[in-house]
């Protein structure tokens, strides 16, 4: 018991910190709202700030690199979290761009994020359909 209430004090220490640099840093990017003139890419911004946060809390340290830096198939798959082998055939679908550069696959790193996040959104699409049809069948059962 000593220890979860132990965690949830650091949890809420961590939330106090996060809370207040992004606060300071919400202060010191304000004087760019005015030239920034969208609010969307502010929310943006400010979306991406949390995030890195929440990254350096969780001791995950990002990465900043080009969009057209090209990895091999191998990182390409550690990325994903899929088997080389799966990634090539998502390569010779056509769903995942990819550049043969000798006699190796290369892949733009910009690419693969996009095919990352669009693959999550696609999977959450089809989760929510799965969900929809599980809510059906007990409504169905109960009658």
């Amino acid at each position: 018991m000593q220890d979860q209430i132990k965690q949830s004090n650091q949890v809420n220490e961590l939330d106090v910190t996060k809370a207040l640099i992004l606060g300071k840093i919400v202060d010191s990017l304000s004087p760019l709202v005015d030239q920034i003139n969208d609010e969307d890419l502010f929310k943006n911004i400010l979306n991406l700030i949390i995030k890195l946060l929440d990254n350096f809390s969780e001791g995950k340290v990002p990465t900043v690199a080009p969009y057209d830096l090209m990895i091999g198939t191998e990182a390409a798959a550690k990325v994903l979290g899929v088997s080389r082998q799966w990634l090539t055939k998502l390569i010779d679908k056509g769903d995942l761009p990819a550049q043969l550069i000798g006699t190796k696959r290369r892949i733009q790193l910009g690419d693969l994020m996009e095919f990352k996040y669009k693959d999550k959104a696609r999977r959450l699409a089809n989760a929510q359909d799965w969900s929809f049809l599980d809510d059906e069948i007990k409504t169905t059962n109960k009658n």
